[in-house]
């Protein structure tokens, strides 16, 4: 399997590697863990197109990490993975009212003699944020 970065995914029943399709050069190495392949190394190299990162703050960098925890993305960014990133402070509204406690249900007098005499679900259905 290639991918759109130009590596080659090669899979075998001891383990796996990954190499640049364009040098051959082997670039990661996996072993074989069950049915899953678990990877032991992997040094891909950034193009130098991919540089871009170094205009976004910490905050997009946090939303696109998926909401990554702000030692795993300092850590990050002391590496140099994201380029140069000016600002360290990450102020995320989402993040900050995921914490919050819910209120508990209100105690029903509703009792059930068998499985599904009482089925509890969610009528909000999807809704689309706005941040």
């Amino acid at each position: 399997m290639t991918s759109s970065a130009g590596l080659e995914v090669l899979f075998s029943n001891p383990g796996g590697r990954v190499q640049d399709s364009l040098s051959g050069r082997i670039v990661g190495t996996g072993r074989k863990v069950g049915r899953f392949y678990e990877a032991i190394s992997m040094k891909i190299p950034i193009p130098t197109h991919m540089h871009y990162a170094a205009a976004h703050s910490p905050d997009v960098w946090h939303s696109r990490l998926g909401h990554t925890s702000s030692d795993g993305l300092q850590s990050l960014i002391s590496r140099g993975v994201l380029g140069q990133v000016k600002q360290n402070k990450v102020d995320c509204v989402s993040c900050k009212l995921a914490k919050h406690h819910a209120l508990p249900f209100n105690s029903g007098n509703s009792t059930s003699n068998a499985p599904f005499d009482l089925v509890h679900s969610d009528i909000w259905g999807p809704h689309r944020l706005h941040l």
